[in-house]
């Protein structure tokens, strides 16, 4: 495969659907996973790649100024925001005109939905490549289940061999010059009723594309339960869990397990001074009694290696969170002294996009409850909670 350095893409991400099949009165791709609208993690996936030059995403006329102002305020430089129109083949027509100042008929470009979160540089690199040499080029996916046709009075007429058929996906890969022809000699009909842009191009541009077998992780958010999977997935991909200075074997143990079981990579370090931060977006402090300049210091100073992250993953894209754990026989105490922090601070910290909880602890309690509650913390990651003070008792 050549150097994709050298073959500068660019990208149409069509967002202005309505999502009758989401149930939502906002449209899926503006939805928030893990504090943010579905739709950044997808420019932010394309913004990264060095390969990509330009990105145009097509809206809605009512969406336009919020996605200017978004793409603004995340330093999205490569990104050009289009208006869309009433169906999803107008909308890419609208996508590639506007690409019409910037390309070349043979520059390559990709069309890809703006709900699919997950995309691999390779998956694109390759579509890109092939696009390149074929015209045309698509990945598909092996269909899940059998597809059947019933006649006009609902019983069953036929039933297809799914084996000779595959669901068709996206990213999408044209040289601009066959994918404008296509539009551009598109009917009416194909423009109020098609949905597939590789069939334009061979019925109109005459270029059979090629197929390629794509990951699992091609899936895009069509329904309300698929909000939760791409949660899960984003926090299963990217949360990475430090504990720091816990001298409890015990605990430690428990919290490898709990974490594990979640999927999540899980490092111990003996002391803060010897951790390092930058590559990791939860933290789990140990402390063996409250300290007020300590807990206020450690969180000041993940602020400071937040702002030194200079990865491209999504991981410096998601809030970090940190949790001091804190064990005492005074945790009424402790409680109060907690609550005077989190009021003086936890403005400022969730503003720095900062997530901070603290869980007190009887010397007493069960090391497994510790865990657990931490865990769930973790993995729960709720801004909403962010600045309270838990207590873990054994009851």
């Amino acid at each position: 495969m050549a150097d994709t350095d050298e073959l500068p893409i660019s990208i149409v991400l069509p967002a202005g659907g309505t999502g009758e099949r989401f149930g939502n009165s906002m449209p899926k791709q503006f939805c928030s996973v893990l504090d943010r609208p579905i739709i950044l993690y997808t420019i932010h996936n394309f913004h990264t790649l060095s390969f990509v030059k330009h990105i145009v995403v097509v809206v809605s006329q009512g969406y336009v100024d919020y996605i200017e102002e978004l793409v603004e305020s995340h330093g999205y430089n490569k990104v050009m925001v289009v208006r869309g129109a009433q169906t999803r083949h107008r909308s890419i027509y609208n996508g590639i005109k506007a690409l019409k100042s910037v390309l070349e008929p043979s520059d390559v470009v990709l069309i890809h939905d703006a709900v699919r979160l997950f995309v691999d540089e390779s998956v694109i690199q390759e579509v890109a490549e092939a696009s390149k040499e074929t015209g045309a080029a698509g990945v598909h996916r092996p269909l899940i289940s059998t597809v059947i046709s019933p006649d006009d009075c609902g019983y069953l007429e036929e039933s297809l061999d799914r084996n000779k058929y595959r669901a068709s996906e996206m990213p999408q890969g044209f040289i601009f010059s066959v994918i404008l022809s296509a539009y551009e000699k598109a009917t009416d009909y194909d423009f109020d009723y098609g949905t597939e842009c590789l069939h334009l191009a061979l019925k109109y541009a005459g270029t059979k594309a090629r197929l390629i077998e794509g990951p699992h992780n091609l899936w895009k958010v069509t329904l309300r339960k698929d909000i939760y999977a791409a949660e899960g997935i984003l926090k299963e991909n990217e949360m990475q869990v430090q504990v720091v200075g816990c001298s409890d074997t015990e605990l430690v143990t428990c919290l490898q397990r709990d974490l594990g079981d979640r999927r999540l990579k899980v490092t111990v370090c003996e002391s803060k001074e010897t951790c390092d931060l930058v590559d990791t977006n939860c933290t789990v402090y140990y402390h063996t009694q409250f300290d007020s300049d300590a807990v206020t210091d450690i969180t000041e100073n993940l602020i400071k290696e937040q702002k030194k992250d200079c990865h491209t993953s999504l991981r410096p894209f998601m809030d970090k969170v940190v949790v001091h754990v804190i064990m005492s026989d005074d945790v009424i105490g402790c409680c109060r002294k907690g609550r005077e922090v989190m009021q003086e601070n936890s403005k400022s910290w969730r503003k720095k996009h900062l997530l901070v909880y603290v869980v007190l602890c009887e010397m007493k309690t069960k090391k497994a409850t510790i865990s657990e509650m931490v865990t769930s913390i973790l993995w729960t990651r709720d801004p909403v909670m962010h600045g309270q003070t838990y207590m873990a008792l054994d009851v």
